[in-house]
């Protein structure tokens, strides 16, 4: 059995745009075990409590994390408003015709 898979690369846009929203899936699932690794195995050291510490650097990173949602979410609405725009230029050629042919 032979499957003939055939890419038509022609709109790149919407490729970026597939391409972003796979990489962003995957640190999605990813993000949660890199973090359960950097968590502190020991409870305290030298009079510190590692958990606190590691509870005050997750506060400090979040920013980035909403900072990352907001590029990747702007990213993916600029992608995909330049195909709309397209799309509306495209049928307004349509109903220009149709107008001609009928009226």
């Amino acid at each position: 059995m032979v499957v003939d898979i055939n890419f038509n690369f022609s709109n790149k846009h919407a490729l970026v745009g597939v391409i972003i929203l796979i990489c962003a899936i995957a640190f999605a699932f990813y993000l949660p075990g890199i973090l359960s690794n950097l968590e502190p195995k020991q409870c305290t050291i030298n009079g510190v409590c590692q958990h606190e510490q590691y509870a005050k650097f997750l506060a400090e990173i979040s920013p980035l994390f909403i900072l990352i949602g907001v590029v990747i979410g702007a990213i993916v609405f600029f992608v995909m408003s330049s195909r709309l725009e397209r799309k509306e230029k495209d049928f307004g050629t349509v109903i220009a015709t149709f107008l001609k042919w009928k009226g």
